[in-house]
């Protein structure tokens, strides 16, 4: 029997599902789900809640650019008074000067750039983006951060078929940079979400997402996991639940069931990132060892599942 935790121990809450980018890899060519924005309010009272009961981490982004969000700033300020550590993922291309120094003012924990290449019309080509105004978002917060610790810095690329002299450029130009350079394999092969279009090698085995994080879309209903991008069925809904009744209801022990007969719905049944509580983290990780420091609280900013 996999053990269920009495709550969630981190809650993605999506800021938006919008984007400023159309990524040739992104699952987000495959979601049909309605485009918003989630109300302060929203976000406000569940932050409030997450801090009561004592969930210590909030990942605030999901199918979207968080940085679209009109009161970004003022939504991660309020998380930090409430003693929340948060782990941003965000594309870096409207990070300015300004926004950066608010950031570190603000300490976020942790902040993943997705970045992919090197190369600037690899970066055309597959972000439909101008790769030096990302590399300008990078830069802004490495700037702003000084010699300061927080926040913490990765920077991640999509494998949509790198050569090993690219990958090896790649990680070689940034690992001297930022504590941690991660290289993702690319998934949702197919449309179907978070599958890496593997061969199933190994017997499945409940996958822990449902038994120990939720995901809150921006208009407050629940998803299954970060790679449930499309979600028909809610797990529950915020505006009306707390986090403790959404976490113990009904749905969410009926998904848990399903992990552990293998009875699974279509979009979990085709995931791989099951895997990873069993085999180490999917794709590739190269630490800076310099710049990590070695101190417990540090190595639990840096472990962000940010895949």
């Amino acid at each position: 029997m996999t053990e269920t935790l009495k709550l969630p121990e981190r809650l993605t809450l999506e800021l938006t599902n919008r984007c400023n980018l159309s990524c040739e890899m992104c699952p987000r060519h495959y979601m049909r789900y309605p485009q918003g924005f989630m109300a302060p309010a929203l976000f406000e009272r569940v932050v409030d809640e997450m801090s009561a009961l004592g969930i210590p981490t909030l990942v605030p982004f999901f199918r979207g650019e968080s940085l679209l969000h009109p009161d970004f700033s003022a939504l991660m300020a309020y998380a930090k008074t409430k003693g929340l550590a948060i782990q941003l993922a965000t594309n870096g291309s409207l990070l300015s000067r300004a926004l950066a120094e608010e950031l570190v003012d603000i300490e976020l924990d942790f902040v993943s750039f997705s970045l992919d290449t090197l190369d600037l019309q690899a970066y055309r080509d597959q972000r439909h983006g101008e790769l030096a105004q990302a590399l300008k978002g990078l830069d802004n917060l490495l700037t702003a951060r000084g010699a300061r610790e927080l926040p913490l810095i990765q920077v991640s690329a999509v494998d949509t078929g790198l050569s090993e002299d690219s990958k090896a450029e790649f990680v070689a130009h940034f690992q001297a940079r930022v504590e941690r350079v991660r290289i993702y394999p690319q998934h949702t092969i197919g449309g179907h979400f978070g599958s890496l279009g593997q061969a199933q090698s190994a017997e499945r085995r409940p996958c822990l997402k449902p038994f120990r994080e939720m995901v809150v879309y921006w208009d407050g209903q629940v998803a299954a996991c970060n790679h449930d991008w499309d979600r028909r069925q809610t797990l529950g809904d915020l505006n009306a639940q707390s986090i403790a009744e959404v976490w113990q209801d009904q749905a969410y022990r009926k998904l848990r069931s399903q992990h552990e007969s293998g009875m699974l719905d279509d979009t979990c049944g085709a995931c791989d990132h099951w895997r990873q509580f069993y085999e180490g983290p999917v794709g590739e990780v190269y630490e800076n060892q310099k710049k990590q420091a070695r101190d417990s609280q540090t190595e639990a900013k840096l472990d962000a599942r940010t895949e």
